[in-house]
């Protein structure tokens, strides 16, 4: 017999092991390192079963989902964020006339311009999105058009068996395929 597996060493020592007890009773007696695994396991069992059972207050839970979701921002909270906000902006503001030697209006000035060339670039970049998908869209549309197309006109000369029978190893695929993809991508196995 292998050696147990951490599972199997808990479904041992809970009664609850699938395979004959007397083989399993007989590689722990063989076996040191696993003789000493159930020996550990069954230790962590005793001690864990005799801790107290511990309770949480009444109200505990929405205790701390109150602190850390408030139900509304204080007024306080408020005035403090946005004198905040405002005080970093003014703070800007002198900084960069500081260090350019500009003045408020030419300030207002290059902030405008630069708020007007980023609105530009974003609706240039939001057009040019939009006819890429629109040309995305046109070219799947046809390619299915066809591909209907050709395969009605293939299943014309194809017998309804064989069909029947081409459709069902397609499916049989991509249920495959999904199985695999599964297994390999989320379960982080190897497929």
């Amino acid at each position: 017999m292998n050696c147990l597996t951490t599972k199997e060493i808990y479904l041992y020592l809970d009664d609850k092991f699938p395979g004959h007890r007397d083989d399993v009773e007989a590689h722990i007696s063989s076996c040191a390192q696993c003789s000493l695994a159930v020996a550990n396991r069954r230790q962590v069992l005793r001690a864990s079963k005799s801790l107290p059972k511990e309770t949480a207050p009444a109200g505990f839970a929405r205790q701390i989902i109150n602190f850390l979701f408030p139900a509304r921002a204080r007024l306080k909270d408020v005035v403090l964020a946005l004198s905040a906000g405002f005080l970093s902006f003014v703070f800007i503001i002198f900084a960069y006339l500081a260090f350019t030697g500009k003045s408020l209006a030419g300030f207002f000035l290059t902030l405008s311009q630069t708020l007007l060339e980023a609105v530009q670039t974003a609706s240039l970049v939001t057009v040019k999105t939009f006819k890429l998908f629109a040309v995305g869209f046109r070219v799947v549309r046809q390619l299915f058009t066809l591909a209907f197309h050709e395969i009605s006109r293939l299943a014309s000369f194809i017998s309804t068996e064989v069909q029947i029978l081409l459709v069902t190893i397609s499916i049989l695929g991509f249920l495959t395929l999904f199985y695999l993809l599964r297994k390999f991508v989320w379960a982080g196995g190897k497929a």
